[in-house]
């Protein structure tokens, strides 16, 4: 099973000066879309899922609050910096966490997912 994920990020400067990182998936493949995980309670970003994210975070926000987790899952993050620098970097970092997100989540699927029968004989 191939795993695809594709983003749009967008890098903008905003009254403050506030600098702001939009990042959305815009196509996905053998992989839920809400890779974006978020506090329950703030709605604040967290960071991009990991694979026991993607097997155990909820996608709704409700139903996350009525199971007292403390996080849900959607498709798109923003997130304001106020700091260039630092905007920057987690741009960055987190294009390479949904990177790291598809390869890990794929690996699950193509080297452990499976069943296997063997066979020992005693000489």
């Amino acid at each position: 099973m191939n795993v695809r994920i594709d983003i749009h990020q967008e890098r903008t400067v905003e009254a403050g000066p506030v600098f702001r990182v939009s990042t959305a998936v815009t196509y996905c493949y053998g992989i839920d879309p809400n890779i974006f995980v978020f506090d329950v309670e703030t709605d604040s970003f967290s960071h991009v899922a990991t694979v026991w994210d993607m097997l155990n975070v909820k996608t709704d926000k409700i139903v996350a609050q009525v199971n007292n987790e403390p996080f849900y899952r959607k498709i798109s993050a923003v997130v304001d910096y106020a700091d260039q620098v630092i905007a920057k970097e987690a741009a960055d970092y987190t294009a390479a966490r949904v990177n790291l997100l598809a390869k890990t989540y794929d690996q699950m699927n193509t080297e452990f997912a499976g069943k296997n029968d063997y066979s020992y004989v005693e000489p």
